[in-house]
């Protein structure tokens, strides 16, 4: 309710799934319905005897015109070195999740044969949550790169600026990001792309110094545990395009930090193929386990947010923007 109010009435909600505590959901821009059909949504469980919904993820898809969309939001396993049991969560997700492109046009049309991965199937595909990779490294050298320099400090040690200084930091975390190099190796979200982690580490910050990260005995290794990964079934340079990428550090009631990613997205439309008939309501499940009604047509938001958007232009191949939030 909070966030359909502050998105205002240009936006109307068009799916939304729910398994335990992660939530995800879909906004469109009302100029936008008229393309938009098909919704679906499901959820598949990680935790404890992949039953526990603790861990896991949720995913809507739906249809923009003749292109396929797939949003899935999720929270993977936690600790350190946990990175196997990490890659393990995003495989089982990928290939347990219950979401098709529904029968439509020829170009929209997905079988159920040989697309093991919901990551295949759909057109233009978006991951978004706490994925919980760390970054690797000892908490004193992670410290000493995230530390802010003064001008004069970083120009005696060689930097034009200081900003120039904690971006080639902030650089050479991000090669030591465990995310990365499992992406790099092929281990998981073969195929996805991301933004530069131009942004500090949005995890984990202690409970009564906000600004801080944990200062608890534990003293946990600042790291990107929160990201939005896409992909494009096509790979072509304009299918998806990121405009902004960065954490929100003003909303602080966590211990991590939201993070927003504002992107453009191709979708092919035809004026003399309509959608099937609209259905009233949107696709709403709980993570009960029973999948929710399936809708022919609807709408969508996702992970902390997602919000579709565009100004319905008249060319058979258009762009609409997505902004993806994770809260």
């Amino acid at each position: 309710a909070a966030i359909a109010s502050t998105l205002g009435d240009g936006y109307v909600l068009v799916g939304s799934h729910r398994l335990a505590a992660m939530h995800l959901a879909l906004f469109a821009a009302a100029e936008l319905v008229p393309r938009v059909w098909g919704v679906d949504a499901a959820q598949v469980a990680t935790g404890v005897a992949n039953t526990l919904g603790n861990k896991g993820g949720v995913g809507v898809s739906l249809m923009v015109g003749r292109t396929s969309l797939c949003f899935v939001s999720c929270h993977f396993t936690a600790h350190q070195g946990a990175v196997h049991r990490r890659n393990l969560d995003f495989t089982r997700i990928d290939e347990s999740l219950d979401l098709w492109p529904p029968e439509g046009p020829a170009r929209a049309r997905g079988g159920r044969a040989g697309k093991s991965s919901v990551s295949a199937r759909f057109d233009r595909v978006f991951w978004l949550g706490d994925f919980n990779y760390r970054v690797n490294g000892n908490r004193a050298i992670v410290d000493k790169l995230l530390a802010p320099k003064e001008e004069a400090e970083a120009r005696e040690a060689g930097w034009a600026s200081a900003e120039e200084c904690a971006r080639e930091s902030l650089r050479v975390l991000a090669r030591n990001d465990q995310l990365g190099l499992q992406m790099r190796g092929g281990f998981a979200f073969r195929g996805f792309l991301e933004g530069e982690l131009g942004f500090r580490p949005t995890y984990k910050f202690d409970s009564k110094q906000k600004d801080a990260y944990d200062r608890s005995e534990k003293a946990r290794i600042p790291a990107w545990t929160d990201r939005v990964l896409f992909r494009s079934r096509r790979a072509q340079p304009r299918d998806i395009e990121l405009h902004y990428y960065a954490s929100i550090d003003e909303l602080n009631t966590s211990d991590h930090r939201p993070v927003l990613a504002d992107l453009s997205v191709r979708y092919v439309y035809d004026a003399l193929d309509e959608p099937p008939e609209s259905v009233a309501e949107p696709a709403v499940a709980n993570g009960s386990g029973n999948k929710p009604p399936h809708l022919r047509r609807g709408y969508s938001r996702g992970g902390g947010a997602c919000v579709l958007n565009d100004p319905l232009p008249e060319k058979a191949e258009s762009s609409g923007s997505t902004t993806c939030v994770i809260s």
